[in-house]
């Protein structure tokens, strides 16, 4: 029997899918995280709004994120959390790809974690720079027309995006309304 309380579903009987006790508290695991360690956290009392855990995540951590986790006490117990509880998103200045890497490495550890990061930023700032020795035009003056002449580094590429967008909102409002 299940009783429907606005938002909540309140169930009488457990079914096979639920754990022992669904509205427990975290308990300290393997990790050795006790929930109480995230409310000392830097990112608790950071005013900047953040998605911690976005619909995609990009392969190195944002900068500001970067550095509020780097400024932090508990970044330790963060990251053994996030990997013992297999948690999504930007955790410690990482992310979950970086964590996956590291915990199968057995080399769980601040120091391994921005090694990750440094290595993935030094790949990141080498295509940039290959991006932009291969632009048409002084940095930083991308655009349509450039695109349109043959370049096809990120700020042209970016400039075209955005003018199909335009093009397909025009070309979807123009359209008549089909006949119900």
């Amino acid at each position: 029997m299940t009783v429907a309380t606005g938002p909540r579903t309140i169930y009488a009987q457990r079914t096979a899918s639920m754990p022992g006790e669904p509205a427990a508290p975290l308990h300290e695991g393997a990790a050795g995280f006790r929930p109480q360690d995230l409310r000392r956290a830097a990112c608790v009392g950071s005013a900047a709004r953040m998605d911690w855990v976005p619909d995609h995540e990009d392969s190195v951590v944002p900068e500001q994120m970067r550095r509020i986790c780097s400024g932090c006490a508990d970044r330790l117990g963060c990251l053994q959390r996030a990997v013992g509880t297999g948690s999504e998103g930007y955790w410690a200045a990482t992310t979950t790809a970086d964590r996956e890497r590291l915990a199968g490495a057995g080399a769980l550890s601040i120091e391994g974690a921005d090694a990750v990061q440094a290595e993935l930023r030094a790949r990141l700032t080498r295509a940039e720079q290959q991006d932009l020795a291969s632009a048409l035009h002084p940095p930083g003056l991308g655009d349509l027309k450039w695109y349109r002449l043959g370049c096809h580094c990120s700020q042209c590429r970016g400039c075209n995006t955005a003018q199909r967008a335009q093009e397909r909102g025009r070309s979807a409002k123009s359209r008549p309304a089909a006949a119900a």
